[in-house]
């Protein structure tokens, strides 16, 4: 079985939706930013959104913008062509086991 691992902060809160069978599902986003000096010492940055979801209860409401997560599941790469008729692909993790790295700063 594959698994995948990964670490980073939600885009914005998690949503909660049912299912036609009843089942609860929570749908975030995780981004990871990889940073890295190149030969000119710039520092450069790349990130990673992963579309994921997650079967099960009370959870949603720990899972707000900003918070760091460490999730663990099974990938799915998803290709299609979007309105401009250009490919796209898009990471959606399958999410088995959520743990919560911390929680976000509240807007004073």
């Amino acid at each position: 079985m594959q698994q995948i691992l990964v670490t980073g902060h939600l885009g914005k809160d998690a949503v909660v939706k049912q299912t036609n069978g009843g089942t609860e599902k929570v749908i975030f986003s995780v981004c990871n930013t990889e940073r890295y000096k190149q030969e000119n010492d710039e520092v450069k940055e790349e990130s990673t959104w992963f579309n994921c979801i997650y079967r099960g209860k009370g959870l949603a409401p720990y899972l707000k913008k900003g918070t760091k997560v460490l999730i663990q599941g099974r990938l799915k790469v998803s290709v299609y062509k979007n309105d401009r008729n250009e490919h796209v692909s898009d990471l959606l993790v399958f999410v088995d086991t959520v743990e919560i790295q911390n929680t976000p700063k509240k807007d004073n």
